[in-house]
């Protein structure tokens, strides 16, 4: 406990240390070279309580209070057709109860590239993230993962669209990611994966504002096999239509695609109804409303098994005044299984409130519900609620 409190009592120092000399600067970014390069530096720091740390059933949770420093850089390069931005991060995660058996350090690299000339377009990202399943971020929302199972993921993917005249576009597309789980401390790791994916789609342009789309993505998803666990090759099929751009009128934005996907492998064969799509509503610049709905095959961790994640969710902003803003998120969603007899159910549900009280500061608070009801072999079965306060600094 004299480690642990030694450990966090040296980062809650460097922590406020670190505020207090951003607090005396000025506006702007810290270094600017030019007109199209600058410099940013961020800080984010909180505190955050959860019921279930490790998402265990009824009777098995563990309950724990974690604390967090997030130092970072960011890096604007361009402005107007070209342009990119590139952010580096650490995070500190102390867990005050548990800290010998949870808390961590994890790294975050990020790259975006945006080129558009009005009729050819890019859009790169490569990225690289550290993190823990017992984490609740935003970045790994993913509660069907087991709990307390540190892992990395790498992101490679670009995508370049084409006007081949006033009506018809084209886009071509390539994604490689990678999932790999550490061993944890009785030597079990996850199953991970690798794959790569090439989207090609057509757009024809109805009006000005929306296109329809015709695709189809080619997909290969190898599992590692994790501890003892043969590795197994899939190949996905995945035929489509949708819409992009406006509908309805100006307030509404909609990007769908849904099709048939079929996938393959050593393990049995799959097929069926696809889709991924984001309906948006914007009013004006103090509330929106948006819902987000998406059906796709995945690999399990625990053995690399096939199965069909569908997820719903909905949620809006509200700007209450010129500082003060209010979120809020609920989402419904399945994992079923094809080779096995395994089922989880997903609730969630989430609300929050912003305050920036000037151009470098926002203070946060959020609260979170997640219900996982599950049957089977293997199956998520735990409830967890999680209240946070944060602040992020960014000068």
């Amino acid at each position: 406990m004299g480690k642990l409190m030694k450990s966090l009592t040296i980062k809650t120092i460097l922590a406020i240390s670190t505020l207090g000399s951003f607090s005396t600067m000025h506006a702007a970014p810290a270094v600017s070279l030019g007109d199209e390069v600058h410099l940013f530096v961020n800080l984010a720091s909180g505190f955050e309580y959860n019921s279930n740390i490790t998402r265990k059933s009824k009777g098995a949770e563990l309950e724990d209070t974690i604390f967090t420093i997030h130092p970072g850089i960011e890096v604007t390069l361009g402005e107007g057709s070209a342009s990119a931005v590139f952010t580096a991060s650490y995070e500190f995660r102390e867990y005050l109860d548990y800290g010998d058996d949870f808390s961590g350090e994890y790294g975050h690299l990020k790259l975006v590239t945006v080129y558009d000339n009005g009729v050819t377009s890019f859009q790169g990202l490569a990225r690289y993230d550290q993190y823990s399943s017992a984490a609740n971020t935003s970045d790994n929302l993913n509660p069907f993962i087991a709990a307390n199972k540190n892992f990395e993921k790498s992101v490679i993917s670009g995508t370049v669209k084409h006007g081949l005249n006033d009506s018809v576009d084209v886009s071509v597309g390539g994604i490689y990611d990678k999932t790999e789980y550490d061993r944890d401390s009785l030597g079990i790791r996850l199953v991970g994966s690798e794959g790569f994916s090439v989207p090609v789609k057509l757009y024809y342009k109805v009006t000005p504002e929306i296109a329809t789309i015709a695709g189809y993505r080619y997909r290969e998803v190898q599992t590692d096999g994790g501890s003892g666990n043969p590795p197994i090759a899939y190949q996905d099929d995945y035929y489509f239509v949708g819409l992009d751009g406006v509908v309805f009128n100006e307030l509404w934005s909609v990007d769908l695609d849904a099709g048939y996907q079929e996938r393959s492998s050593s393990a049995g064969s799959s097929d069926g109804l696809s889709f991924n799509g984001k309906l948006n509503y914007s009013a004006d610049s103090n509330k929106s409303m948006y819902v987000m709905f998406s059906r796709d095959f995945k690999s399990g961790t625990t053995a690399g098994n096939s199965y069909v994640e569908t997820l719903f969710y909905a949620g809006g902003s509200l700007k209450v005044s010129e500082r003060l803003s209010a979120t809020a998120r609920a989402g419904v969603g399945q994992s079923k299984y094809s080779t096995i007899t395994r089922k989880e159910d997903l609730i969630l549900l989430s609300t929050g409130l912003n305050y920036i009280p000037n151009e470098y500061l926002t203070i946060g608070a959020r609260i979170q519900y997640t219900d996982i009801d599950g049957k089977g072999t293997g199956a998520a079965n735990y409830n967890a609620t999680s209240i946070s306060l944060n602040a992020s600094l960014r000068y």
